[in-house]
């Protein structure tokens, strides 16, 4: 699954974000084909909060759908929280918007209407969200179902805390920063 074959979908990373990558596990290369590692995906702010993200390989279709929901969610956000008069954005409602969004996608795709009513946290936001471990992951489903839990449950964390549980909790990944092995 190369998503970004899919033309569709390169288009529109080009069109509306600016592309990097980290290496971050291991793996071998092998009379030049890649053996081993893995692959995930972030949508960030300038500051490194996280908007969406993918865990493993995706097909074009959910790579463009995360990248739609992290645009389109922040362009939402942002614009319900500016205030033309003072020409400034609301910072607070700014997150209180776009926390509200992460989790109510999540309620809505997993079907637990309770999943809000059920958690005693609040955030400081005012709204509802679980504790940040992995006890309450939604184990047994999808890669991306888990991310959007995580994502729900600390919406824009910033990448530092994000990757590294994605990357060792959902992929089941050690951290590494050892160089590539070619053989």
């Amino acid at each position: 699954m190369n998503a970004l074959r899919n033309e569709k979908t390169a288009t529109y990373l080009n069109d509306n974000f600016i592309c990097t990558y980290q290496k971050v596990g291991t793996f071998k290369i092998v009379n030049g084909n890649k053996q081993g590692g893995n692959v995930a995906g972030y949508f960030c702010l300038w500051d490194k909060s996280v908007l969406a993200a993918t865990a493993g390989p995706v097909t074009g279709e959910e790579l463009l759908t995360e990248a739609r929901f992290a645009l389109e969610t922040r362009k939402m956000a942002y614009v319900n929280s500016y205030n033309p008069v003072l020409d400034k954005v609301n910072h607070q409602h700014y997150r209180k918007l776009f926390n509200k969004a992460t989790i109510d996608r999540y309620v809505e795709e997993s079907s637990q209407q309770t999943w809000k009513s059920r958690s005693s946290q609040m955030n400081r936001f005012g709204l509802a969200t679980p504790s940040f471990d992995i006890g309450g992951m939604p184990h047994g489903s999808s890669k991306l179902k888990q991310v959007h839990w995580l994502l729900a449950t600390k919406p824009l964390a910033n990448l530092s805390e994000v990757y590294p549980f994605v990357w060792k909790n959902i992929l089941n990944e050690k951290l590494s920063t050892a160089p590539v092995d070619k053989r």
